[in-house]
């Protein structure tokens, strides 16, 4: 029977009592690998001290899952026996899978990699996180240049791996080249059960067909990765161009409270509400399809973040900033609109024209439902684990 190992760039926290502390994305991810892979699943995540930044930690009891999860570095005899009794081995990109690819080679065992980043992609994040003054300048170059090594290591893993998976667009259009194998799928959580009906959507559009204000939201971590510190000027802007709208902020991070002092500063309270973390299943998606007509996402940089698909599958188009991950899905769907990256002004600019044009707006809103639902959670883990099957 193969054994298909999972090595995740994500860390775990293992506590004295045996249980482990992972995001509840993951975890359902692993079980949608064990539920198709003829075979056994067995995860090994690298040990970290404390939780995530995610906003759904778990804690899970390795012995209590249907799959092998342990806590083990990336090296040592332990790890290489892991690998060499593998069937097939998925692991990722990042400074400490750097080598499996060809130690895998080695031991006569396909490894494939998933990627997310490009390079462009991390060198904007190290934008988004850098301190204010000379002494931030100079570690965000130290970061760059970190980085730019990284990527050719990456790329030798890409060469050496016997496939790609690769999340996203950005990659898929970096990688695709240097591998033959290379598979390309979105990240999301929606299941085909979930995914907006017809019904509810011809009746969402018959209220934005009324004319009435746009019910605006963004939804995810409020930190200045996601760029939703940008949230409030976009508010004002809006307002400034007499669009009537609403708009409700969905997370939880570290420029939250900034965020409230400037919706209050702007005197915006009563059309911008910040609503706090609600549960992804229960509250998130229901709100998102029945009380949003268009999602602002100010993401500054290429994340390919499940919450594209996870919107579009709502039946909500998307206006955002042109980042790699959301113009490469709006290269192949006309799923919404694109503003230069952190211009706010232009983004607003394009929230007034889904305002004047609703029939647009209309065609966009099926257009965003139709890809999502080509690419729902099922669809995407079924064809990755075909592509890793045909790897034995």
């Amino acid at each position: 029977m193969s054994e298909l190992l999972l090595l995740p760039s994500l860390n775990a926290e293992q506590r004295a009592d045996g249980t482990i502390n992972v995001t509840g994305k993951f975890h359902t991810g692993v079980e949608a690998f064990a539920s198709r892979w003829e075979g056994t699943v067995r995860v090994i995540m690298e040990p970290r001290a404390g939780g995530t930044e995610n906003l759904d930690d778990t804690l899970v009891d390795p012995r209590e899952l249907a799959w092998g999860l342990e806590v083990l570095p990336f090296e040592g005899a332990a790890f290489d026996r892991r690998m060499a009794d593998a069937g097939v081995i998925l692991g990722g990109l990042g400074h400490r899978q750097n080598g499996l690819a060809e130690k895998a080679r080695e031991l006569g065992v396909p490894f494939a990699t998933t990627s997310e980043y490009t390079l462009t992609t991390r060198y904007q994040i190290a934008e988004a996180d850098r301190e204010p003054g000379p002494v931030g300048w100079l570690k965000s170059v130290r970061r760059k240049q970190w980085e730019a090594g990284q990527e050719r290591a990456n790329l030798r893993t890409v060469r050496a791996a016997a496939g790609v998976q690769c999340n996203g667009t950005p990659t898929y259009e970096a990688y695709a080249p240097e591998n033959p194998n290379t598979l390309l799928f979105f990240d999301t959580r929606t299941r085909d059960r979930d995914v907006l009906g017809d019904a509810a959507l011809e009746a969402r559009l018959k209220r934005v067909a009324a004319g009435e204000p746009l019910k605006l939201a963004f939804t995810g971590r409020l930190d200045p990765m996601k760029g939703a510190r940008h949230l409030p000027a976009l508010g004002s802007a809006l307002r400034d161009r007499g669009v009537p709208f609403e708009m409700s902020i969905c997370g939880d991070g570290r420029d939250a409270e900034q965020m409230r002092a400037e919706i209050a500063e702007r005197g915006l309270e009563g059309q911008v509400k910040m609503l706090g973390v609600l549960d992804f299943q229960s509250e998130l998606v229901p709100f998102v399809k029945e009380q949003v007509d268009l999602f602002v996402c100010p993401h500054l940089q290429g994340d390919p973040s499940c919450t594209y698909l996870e919107t579009m599958a709502a039946g909500v188009p998307i206006a955002g900033f042109a980042n790699e991950a959301w113009a490469g899905i709006l290269d192949r769907v006309a799923a919404g609109w694109r503003a230069p990256l952190g211009d706010v002004d232009a983004l607003a600019a394009r929230v007034e024209e889904a305002h004047h044009q609703r029939s647009i707006l209309a065609e966009r809103t099926r257009e965003a439902l139709r890809f999502a639902r080509e690419h729902t959670y099922e669809k995407s883990f079924d064809r990755r684990v075909s592509h890793l099957a045909a790897l034995r």
